[in-house]
């Protein structure tokens, strides 16, 4: 594969792809799995469950090739205006980029409910796909190794300095305490976890955070209505709101 394994400085500028969301969710389970999953313990992931969670429903693709088409191009973005094809931007809209971030998170908090059959047997209650972050706790005390380090093993090293450094800030609102202390480093895992598999540096692959922002939106610039990554609010939650704020 001549484009994976060419150097940085000669990919082209329009080098990159849109991670699909079951391969998010995918890349979290074999990163951080406790080595013994069981799916077919989650409801989350039952065949009609992901489809409404992430647009991706088991065995009903549209097509038998995949669930988007190799030429869709996304109206609206950069990528549109360029010519280019964004064939993962074709399942992403207002109610999956929410839905995706709800549906990650029920997995990274271990809040994912078990099928209706396990729910009578609390002997069963630890069934289902769950993580060991026990290499990550173990960095949680200092909050710029535990970034680097997940920025590493998540993005490859894509953060930007400014996305870092606001990860950094929010760990000062969650203090490691001397009574809570295994469940506030957890907590830290969790969080930082969180915050990079919803960044634009996740969500995109590609050589740097700027095209990551131009591969998926121009931003509404604060007039309201941007579906994706508005760059004014550097925000990839939900749709902006005409204050220019985003929450």
């Amino acid at each position: 594969d001549k484009a994976a394994l060419q150097s940085a400085d000669a990919t082209p500028e329009n080098f990159g792809k849109v991670r699909e969301p079951i391969l998010r969710f995918l890349h979290w389970a074999r990163t951080f799995s406790d080595g013994e999953p069981i799916a077919g313990s989650e409801m989350m992931l039952k065949i009609k469950a992901v489809n409404t969670a992430i647009g991706q429903q088991i065995f009903n693709s549209k097509t038998v090739f995949n669930f988007f088409s190799p030429t869709y191009s996304k109206p609206g973005t950069l990528t549109g205006e360029m010519g280019l094809s964004a064939p993962e931007l074709q399942i992403i809209n207002d109610v999956t980029v929410v839905q995706y971030i709800n549906f990650i998170n029920a997995f990274i908090y271990d809040r994912s409910p078990l099928v209706k059959e396990l729910r009578k047997f609390p002997e069963r209650k630890h069934e289902g796909i769950n993580a060991n972050y026990a290499q990550q706790i173990a960095l949680a005390d200092d909050a710029q190794a535990l970034i680097a380090h997940l920025d590493i093993l998540l993005t490859g090293g894509q953060l930007d300095d400014a996305t870092k450094a606001h990860i950094q800030e929010l760990m000062k609102e969650l203090p490691i305490r001397p009574q809570t202390r295994d469940e506030d480093r957890l907590l830290r895992v969790r969080v930082v976890i969180s915050m990079i598999m919803t960044d634009p540096a996740y969500l995109v692959q590609d050589r740097s955070d700027d095209h990551a922002q131009a591969f998926i939106s121009k931003g509404c610039g604060g007039r309201g209505g941007c579906m994706f990554f508005c760059q004014q609010c550097r925000c990839f939650v939900g749709i902006c709101r005409p204050t220019g704020k985003c929450h």
